[in-house]
Order: C-alpha cells, then sequence, then structure tokens
C-alpha cells in the first residue's frame, strides 16, 4: 500500500535506532541556548506545551505547563525545520555554511546559484 506525501510523515513509526533506546520527548519548546564562557553551547532550556484548540478539531497553538522547565545538555545542536515548501533553497544555504564553517574550508555542497559540475 503507497502513502504520498504529505500524508506519509503522519504515521508514527520507530527506527531501528530509536527503538534501540533513544528517549522520545513530545511537546516540547526550546526556549533558549545556553553557553559557556566561551560562547559554546552547553545546553537548551526547555518547557513542556499542551495544544488548544479554536474549535473542535483545528488547533489555536500552545500554552507552556507552569513548572514544566527543564534543561537538556548539549554540545551541539541541529535545527531540523521540517518541510517548509520554498523556503527550502534557504535550507540549503544555511546547511553548506554550517558545513563550510565545521570543516573549516569551502563546502562541497551545491550553492544556490552555482552546480559543482560548473567549472
Amino acid at each position: 500500500e503507497q502513502m504520498p506525501w504529505p500524508l506519509f510523515p503522519r504515521i508514527f513509526k520507530l527506527s531501528s535506532s530509536q527503538a534501540e533506546g533513544c528517549e522520545m520527548d513530545f511537546n516540547v519548546l526550546s526556549k533558549s541556548f545556553i553557553k559557556d564562557d566561551e560562547g559554546k553551547v552547553t545546553g537548551i532550556n526547555c518547557v513542556k506545551i499542551k495544544w488548544s484548540e479554536k474549535a473542535p478539531g483545528v488547533l489555536g497553538g500552545f500554552e507552556e505547563i507552569a513548572g514544566s522547565e527543564f534543561v537538556l545538555k548539549a554540545d551541539l545542536v541541529l535545527l531540523a525545520m521540517g518541510f517548509l515548501g520554498p523556503a527550502i533553497a534557504e535550507g540549503r544555504e544555511c546547511a553548506r555554511a554550517v558545513d563550510a564553517y565545521l570543516m573549516q574550508k569551502p563546502s562541497m555542497l551545491n550553492a544556490i546559484n552555482k552546480s559543482l559540475c560548473e567549472k
């Protein structure tokens, strides 16, 4: 049975790596990053949220749950923005910049206005 886009991502399935023991937490809002004296990320300030409805079946937004604040330890943060339609080009440019920064040399990823096939 085929499940066409955009319905397939709505099916909840675990990958083998998730099933091996990662901890999954839902309805969490990342509020801010925590950094050390050198400016390196050390954690993320988070809070649990609950969704509210404008009308039955129509999401109206979310509310923070008082007292549910917590910190996730982190030394690297990757932003997973999901499918944003035309904004994907900006995401690719962002990935290219991150790649160049982490590799400390020009990125090998394709630029929007340039292909690796060009000389």
